[in-house]
C-alpha cells in the first residue's frame, strides 16, 4: 500500500487539489472583482462576460470534490496549498456571499445589471457549455489512461491550465478596462479565445476529479 501511495505524483509536486483551488480561486476572484469594480462615469456599462458564469460550475466541482478526489482514501497528505483542510471553501463561500451580499444591499441595481447577460451576446451560451462540456469529458476519458499518473502528464495539465486562467486575465483586462478607455476604438471580439480557454480549463478538472 505504502509502495502505490508513493507512486502518485501531483501536478507541480504541490498537495492534491492544489492547481484546482487556484483555477477557483481565480475565477471566483475575477467574478467577484467584476462584481463590484467601479465604474467611471460616462463609461460603457459593465457586464461579467459570460464565460465566468460558464467557469462557476468547475468552482462548484471543486468544492464537492474537497475531501474526495482532492484527499484519496487511506493516503496522509497535505490539504490543497498546504492550507488547514477546509480553509479554502470558507474562503470561497465567505468572499463569495460576503461580497455578493453587500453589494446587493449597497448597489442593488448595479449588481444585477452586471449579472444580467447582454442579450446580444445570449447566442454564446451553448458554445460555451459545450465547450466546458467536450473539455471535462475528454479530461474524464484520459484520466483512466496508464499517463494519467506520469509526472510529465500531470504537471503538463497543471501548467497548461494555469497558463490558460492567465491569458482569460488578459482577456478581461483588454474587454473591460483597456477597450472602454480606448473609446470604441479598440475591435477585440474574445469569444473564440475564451471557448478555447474554457475548455482547457475544464479538460484539467476532468482529469483530476
Amino acid at each position: 500500500m505504502s509502495n502505490a501511495a508513493q507512486r502518485i505524483n501531483y501536478p507541480l509536486g504541490l498537495p492534491p487539489g492544489s492547481v484546482r483551488a487556484i483555477l477557483s480561486i481565480f475565477i471566483t476572484g475575477m467574478f467577484l472583482v467584476l462584481a463590484v469594480y467601479p465604474v467611471p462615469e460616462g463609461s460603457p456599462p459593465l457586464r461579467i462576460p459570460l464565460f465566468l458564469f460558464a467557469l462557476l460550475p468547475m468552482v462548484l466541482l471543486f468544492y464537492i470534490a474537497h475531501g474526495r478526489s482532492i484527499r484519496p482514501p487511506d493516503e496522509k497528505v497535505y490539504s490543497p496549498l498546504y492550507l488547514p483542510r477546509g480553509t479554502i471553501r470558507v474562503l470561497l463561500t465567505v468572499a463569495f456571499l460576503g461580497i455578493l451580499g453587500y453589494q446587493y444591499f449597497t448597489n442593488h441595481d448595479e449588481l444585477i445589471a452586471r449579472l444580467t447577460p447582454d442579450p446580444a451576446e445570449v447566442w454564446k451560451v451553448p458554445p460555451l457549455m459545450f465547450a466546458i462540456m467536450i473539455g471535462f469529458l475528454i479530461g474524464h476519458v484520459l484520466r483512466i489512461g496508464p499517463w494519467s499518473n506520469s509526472p510529465i502528464y500531470q504537471n503538463f495539465m497543471a501548467w497548461a491550465s494555469l497558463i490558460a486562467l492567465l491569458l482569460l486575465v488578459v482577456d478581461v483586462v483588454l474587454e473591460f478596462f483597456v477597450k472602454p478607455s480606448v473609446q470604441g476604438q479598440f475591435d477585440f471580439d474574445p469569444f473564440t479565445f475564451e471557448a478555447i480557454l474554457c475548455a482547457v480549463i475544464a479538460f484539467y478538472f476532468g482529469a483530476r476529479s
